[in-house]
This record gives C-alpha cells, sequence and structure tokens, in this order.
C-alpha cells in the first residue's frame, strides 16, 4: 500500500490579513493506505515564506494545514 497526497483546493484555503502580513492556509491530507511524509522548499520567491509546519508526516486518512505569508 501506498501513500495518496490531496491538496484541498476550496474547504480552507484562503488569505488571511493578520497584522500587516497576509497568510495562506490550505489542508494537505493522505487518502492511501501508508503514512505520507512530505516537507516544503521555496524558491525564486523572496516574498513567500512557509510559517509551520514545514515538513511532516500524514497518517492514513489524515490530513495537516500548512501556513505560507
Amino acid at each position: 500500500s501506498k501513500p495518496v497526497a490531496v491538496l484541498s483546493s476550496t474547504s480552507i484555503d484562503r488569505w488571511v490579513k493578520r497584522s500587516t502580513t497576509y497568510k495562506y492556509a490550505f489542508a494537505l491530507g493522505n487518502i492511501g493506505g501508508a503514512p505520507l511524509d512530505w516537507s516544503t522548499t521555496v524558491t525564486n520567491a523572496d516574498w513567500l515564506t512557509v510559517d509551520m509546519p514545514s515538513s511532516g508526516t500524514i497518517q492514513s486518512g489524515q490530513q495537516a494545514v500548512i501556513i505560507f505569508s
């Protein structure tokens, strides 16, 4: 069995203004039958950073919320 990654497109994706910074959140889920190890990398985009988390493991049937700013 393998992990299968899915990225939300409607459930929680949105820009949220916090103080003077806009945050973008989305859900990364795993609909496969094995844990999904993931990590983020931002290149060639000085205006974009990963707030939290920047890596992790998502168990089958679970999701993680990832926040960029």
